[in-house]
């Protein structure tokens, strides 16, 4: 028993010594987001601020390690609630400046120590008027952005480094979501969609727009997509419902599978490359094949306005009408 007590304050003594060098590194180098959470806590409600939507056209948000959730507000006023550790002193910066809502906490690189026993996760609530219909930014570090209701928005932009994407429907002329270490889902995008992740995976369930969506490490899943549909996968499948197609649709793995629905009205060129796989599609008897079987071109339809092509170095390459 002695030797676990002297175990374990050693063990205390070493924690402290390195979260104050840590400190006064971070101190010198300028890294003004460094914070230290000890003891016993739970999370709580630490803060709400509100703000008239009269003459807000853009909201800027920026946490670090927090959740950030996007829910239904009142009609005239955008109110943000942050729930957080109750021995937690750091403040978040929030103002308007012109049309922008800036919410900013934790700028620069995030060096976080916690020694004690912490319960709950930190969260930050956005609520939105259903009218606002301006552009909205939201970036975090370490954390997962949520949004459950359905919004209209001009452009609606979010990125975590090391998190989830998940959001139930949005509609907007552009739509960006990006993620380091994480799965992306939507619901419903309508609108441009650009979707990337190094390492997680990709869902639209649905949605109207051009597509642009691209993951190294990860699987790739769009269902109900219409205009021209751009895929590309390092290491994972991709699979696409198409309802109707644009000038161009790409799809691209190094190693994973390509399976395409598309309609069977549709007039289109196509030129596939399978690699060490195989090729299978409704229209075969339109196509031109290699000697070894595993490429081939071809045009099926009068009048072919769109291009499809597909290529995968490991994997297997499906076209199949709906």
């Amino acid at each position: 028993m002695k030797r676990t007590w002297i175990g374990f304050i050693v063990f205390l003594c070493g924690a402290i010594v390195i979260c104050a060098a840590s400190a006064a590194y971070a101190r010198q180098h300028n890294y003004g987001s460094f914070r230290f959470i000890g003891g016993f806590g739970m999370v709580s409600l630490k803060n709400t601020e509100e703000f008239a939507v009269d003459g807000i056209e853009n909201i800027d948000i920026s946490y670090s390690s927090e959740n950030i959730v996007f829910l239904k507000g009142e009609a005239d006023k955008i109110v943000i609630k942050e729930y957080l550790y109750e021995n937690r002193e750091d403040h978040t910066k929030m103002e308007t400046e012109g049309n922008t809502l800036y919410v900013k906490k934790n700028e620069g690189m995030n060096v976080t120590f916690t020694l004690g026993f912490l319960t709950g996760s930190e969260r930050i609530e956005i609520y939105l008027p259903e009218a606002f219909s301006g552009s909205v930014t939201v970036t975090a570090s370490s954390g997962n952005i949520t949004s459950d209701p359905a919004w209209s928005f001009r452009e609606f932009y979010a990125s975590v480094k090391s998190g989830n994407i998940t959001c139930e429907a949005i509609e907007a002329e552009k739509i960006t979501a990006e993620t380091s270490s994480g799965n992306i889902f939507f619901g419903m995008a309508q609108g441009e969609r650009t979707v990337t992740a190094s390492s997680g995976n990709i869902v639209v369930s649905s949605g109207a727009g051009n597509t642009y969506v691209s993951v190294s490490s990860g699987n790739i899943k769009v269902e109900g997509a219409s205009g021209s549909f751009k895929a590309s996968a390092h290491s994972g499948n991709i699979e696409a419902e198409l309802i109707s197609l644009g000038e161009t649709v790409e799809a691209e793995t190094s190693s994973g599978n390509i399976r395409l629905n598309i309609p069977k009205d549709s007039s289109f060129s196509y030129e596939v490359n399978a690699g060490s796989g195989s090729i299978d599609t409704d229209f075969d008897e339109y196509l031109s094949y290699n000697k070894r079987g595993n490429a081939a071109s071809g045009t099926y339809g009068a009048n072919a306005t769109t291009s499809i092509r597909t290529s995968t170095s490991s994997g297997n390459a499906d076209v199949k009408f709906r």
